[in-house]
């Protein structure tokens, strides 16, 4: 077979080369560390409680799945914009469960086994979409297939299945509109996995939503959604206008977020610093609108062309390191991009970017490493901020010097850092308590 055509099995060959840039894996992350969730594929579950089974019309005899792209993923919290060409979209509180293995013709005891993960996601459904095209014999997988139609929350890491009863909620701008048990499932999420894979062969990666409860209904622009499910890290969104996320994230460039972030040429230092270091809830609602779509399209790696130039770099590494903590200010999501951006960090150091970039860009091209959790990147960090100060004597760079020392101080003294603890759902050790009781302590 000549290089560039593509295995039977899908696998690149040797030699070949992509006709377009491969599509980054979607990925959820796992509460309390850095981990992510690589997702493969989306399964789905129709009617699994009788309540909801009513209301739809008709119970069914036996489990029916249907699917969602992977990148129908979209990590919360998050602002989603009203989907394209409906006017009746739904909510669908769901226990996640995500595997860690797989296989065929599971019996249940092994498809438990095979639950790694789980949390709270919403399955969106286009419903009128859905209605149109179960009325005219056709398939729908439009109605559930469209882009952000899977917002969920952090994963939990379990050694099986979900188990006793545990109560999953939605609520619409502060009103109940969903409450069931997972105990109320007609199918539990092994026999599920095990009714599945009799169909397919079931693989790490590999999610389902097991199905809602009663009391789906309509969601409108403008609208804030929270879900959760004892036990689990709640899940939350706000639903934009239509297509308003969307068309802002295509109109955002690299420079834009440059010149957002230190401002127009001839700009001084010093003016940018209540955007740099001020916490400020009106200034992050403001970042929220303009930038928010954009983040989320760098965190699914739509965006990773802009890593080919030094500034292109620079400002993925803004989005997903620096504008990230202000538009996810004290939830876990402030976090969840950091180890995409200390990738792009180290690998523009790599490739020398870091030294075309004026000191003060590069001295935030080094911030990803500042912010890990490891005494590793903290040695890279010191080692980079050291170099920084002897290439400029600008007080400003020494003063990032001092703080990565400070930074690199506390993951010696703890291996974390500890005003992260309360965020994360990570419980404070004596000594961590004791510093955090400290006036000043944190960052």
């Amino acid at each position: 077979m000549p290089d560039g055509r593509a295995a039977r099995d899908g696998r690149a060959l040797p030699g070949g080369r992509d006709l377009v840039p491969a599509a980054r894996c979607p990925r959820l992350f796992v509460a309390g560390s850095d981990l992510q969730f690589p997702v493969r594929r989306i399964w789905c579950v129709g009617r699994n409680y009788a309540a909801h089974a009513a209301e739809m019309g008709a119970p069914i005899a036996q489990p029916f799945f249907f699917s969602k792209p992977a990148d129908a993923i979209v990590a919360c919290p998050v602002t989603i914009p009203y989907p394209p060409e409906t006017e009746l979209l739904h909510h669908e509180v769901e226990l996640l469960v995500a595997l860690g293995r797989g296989g065929r013709d599971l019996d249940e005891g092994t498809a438990a086994s095979c639950i790694i993960a789980v949390g709270v996601a919403v399955d969106l459904t286009r419903r009128d979409v859905q209605a149109v095209a179960k009325a005219q014999g056709r398939p729908w997988a439009l109605a559930k297939g469209f882009d952000h139609a899977a917002p969920c929350g952090e994963l939990l890491r379990v050694d099986g299945p979900l188990l006793g009863d545990r109560t999953l909620a939605l609520w619409v701008d502060g009103e109940l509109r969903q409450r069931g048990d997972v105990s109320q499932m007609l199918w539990s999420p092994a026999a599920l996995i095990a009714a599945l894979s009799r169909q397919v062969r079931l693989a790490a990666g590999d999610v389902i939503l097991t199905g809602t409860p009663a009391g789906v209904g309509p969601l409108r622009p403008g609208q804030q959604v929270r879900a959760r499910i004892d036990g689990l890290p709640e899940l939350s969104f706000s639903v934009a206008e239509v297509n308003m996320a969307m068309s802002t994230a295509v109109d955002v460039a690299p420079e834009d977020v440059l010149t957002f972030w230190f401002g127009a040429p001839g700009t001084p230092m010093q003016a940018q610093f209540g955007l740099w270091f001020k916490k400020d809830a009106e200034q992050d609602q403001r970042m929220r609108v303009r930038f928010e779509a954009t983040l989320q399209r760098a965190a699914r790696g739509e965006l990773d062309a802009w890593s080919a130039t030094p500034r292109g770099r620079l400002a993925l590494v803004l989005l997903l390191d620096q504008l990230s903590r202000n538009l996810y200010r004290d939830t876990p999501a402030a976090f969840s991009q950091d180890v995409q951006a200390r990738q792009l960090c180290e690998e523009g150091i790599t490739l020398g970017h870091d030294v075309a970039l004026s000191p003060i860009e590069a001295a935030f091209l080094y911030m990803p490493l500042e912010h890990g959790e490891s005494l590793p990147w903290q040695d890279k960090s010191i080692a980079a901020f050291t170099a920084l100060a002897g290439r400029d004597p600008n007080p400003m760079l020494a003063n990032f010097l001092d703080f990565a020392h400070k930074h690199h101080a506390i993951i010696v003294r703890f291996g974390r850092y500890p005003h992260r603890n309360a965020i994360l759902g990570r419980e404070d050790t004596p000594e961590e308590a004791a510093y955090l009781a400290e006036p000043g302590a944190g960052f």
